[in-house]
């Protein structure tokens, strides 16, 4: 059976349309020609990021803010494009990032007497031209995040997306173990699966079933399950229905 509920961090993909609460479309999208920043969060949690400066003509930048998330999206040209990518961060006062063990990092405030998550950091994620998934990672120094790519034997052109969230953001389709299980292995069960997933995820994702059961299987590999969302974007996710 397949359920729709609420989370409040998503997983961005090549093909990014950034749906905030209420099924909202993006309040700007922008490809700047130079490094920008770019403003995220709400209130007096509203926190900025410079996007990269390295070898911008080999690389396109395209900013994208809703109501409730934020991202730039990368795409690397051609083996000549640098493989990582430094982010200057401007936080709030008292506020700091925590790493969340996934890859992804936690926006906290410590004004408080336990620091409270106010913003999220997803996983980072790189995908080439073939639509394979490339290792990537995050590491933070000070105000710098910088994403690092391995690019070894990739196909052109890139796509790598960080991506914050805040607030709630619907539109997340979880499949439990089994559900999980069948998609990865059962003869046509992606094919079915996706026939029968609601606006907009049956046009987001129409024609992917081999890249559903591609990632279904790397999930189940990893005792998790999947979850697809209406960015579009396929990821993974334990607990709560993952059983």
């Amino acid at each position: 059976m397949v359920r729709t509920r609420r989370i409040a961090a998503a997983v961005a993909s090549a093909v990014v349309l950034l749906v905030a609460e209420g099924g909202a479309a993006p309040t700007a999208i922008a490809t700047p020609a130079a490094p920008t920043t770019v403003r995220a969060g709400a209130g007096d949690h509203t926190f900025t990021w410079r996007t990269p400066v390295e070898a911008a003509s080999k690389v396109t930048i395209a900013n994208r803010t809703g109501a409730d998330s934020a991202s730039t999206v990368m795409t690397l040209h051609d083996s000549t494009a640098p493989n990582a990518y430094t982010f200057e961060l401007n936080l709030p006062a008292g506020t700091a990032m925590i790493a969340d063990g996934k890859g992804g990092y936690d926006l906290v405030d410590n004004r408080y007497r336990a620091a409270r998550t106010f913003a999220h950091l997803d996983a980072p994620w790189a995908v080439d031209a073939a639509g394979r998934s490339l290792p990537t990672a995050f590491k933070l120094e000070g105000s710098r995040l910088t994403q690092t790519i391995d690019t070894r034997e990739a196909a052109y052109p890139i796509t790598a997306d960080p991506h914050y969230t805040w607030g709630i953001i619907t539109g997340t389709i979880y499949f439990n173990r089994q559900e999980t299980r069948d998609i990865a292995y059962s003869t046509g069960a992606a094919t079915a699966f996706m026939s029968v997933l609601p606006p907009p995820f049956d046009f987001l994702f129409a024609g992917a079933s081999a890249l559903l059961a591609a990632r279904a299987a790397i999930a189940d590999n990893h005792g998790e399950c999947l979850k697809v969302k209406s960015d579009p974007s396929i990821g993974f996710y334990r607990g709560g229905y993952c059983k």
